[in-house]
């Protein structure tokens, strides 16, 4: 086997970039947290495959069109690309929220699918995000788990705090986290 065996998922909205009220639907609604393009580059670098697995249900409420997600995934895949990292896979669940089928988080179906592409051992891997959700998928799957909290909506503070493997504010912090307890040295 060739490449990585190791992978960083990552959930798209408050972790990569902002989160908004009325959702990501165009790509120039698109805006990525300051450092966090730059993070995945370290990831990229550091020998990480980087795969993001994001809730998007908007698409099945048709709040969003599949037409304008694939364009938001094709500007976030060149931006990340600019900074010199690399998404090597990009899987979004758009059926409603609990209709059959759904590979939404907090199911481990995104991230089985990137381990198997990618040949992935899942005690090798992390799971990146700002939500339960996205920390039971990562759980569920058998990855080293961390939340990010930095980009909460104001309700959001009053819930308990996500109980994940660690906790950081934002994406590049996630990204040290990462490389310390893979004792990885970047730079």
């Amino acid at each position: 086997m060739t490449g990585p065996t190791k992978a960083v998922f990552l959930d798209r909205d408050g972790v990569i970039n902002k989160r908004r009220l009325t959702l990501v639907r165009k790509p120039r609604n698109l805006e990525l947290h300051p450092g966090a393009a730059e993070a995945i580059a370290r990831l990229t670098k550091a020998g990480y495959r980087v795969i993001v697995v994001t809730n998007q249900s908007g698409v099945g409420y048709n709040l969003i069109r599949q037409a304008d997600l694939d364009a938001i995934h094709e500007l976030l895949r060149e931006t990340v690309e600019a900074h010199g990292g690399k998404l090597d896979a990009i899987y979004a669940a758009t059926h409603r929220k609990g209709q059959p089928g759904s590979d939404a988080k907090p199911r481990p179906a995104m991230l089985e699918r990137g381990a198997e592409r990618f040949g992935l051992d899942p005690s090798r891997c992390w799971m990146v995000g700002d939500k339960w959700s996205d920390v039971e998928a990562g759980e569920a799957f058998g990855a080293r788990t961390i939340w990010v909290h930095g980009d909460q909506f104001p309700w959001d503070r009053w819930r308990d705090p996500v109980k994940a493997d660690f906790s950081c504010e934002h994406l590049a912090q996630a990204v040290d986290v990462i490389l310390a307890e893979d004792g990885i040295q970047d730079g």
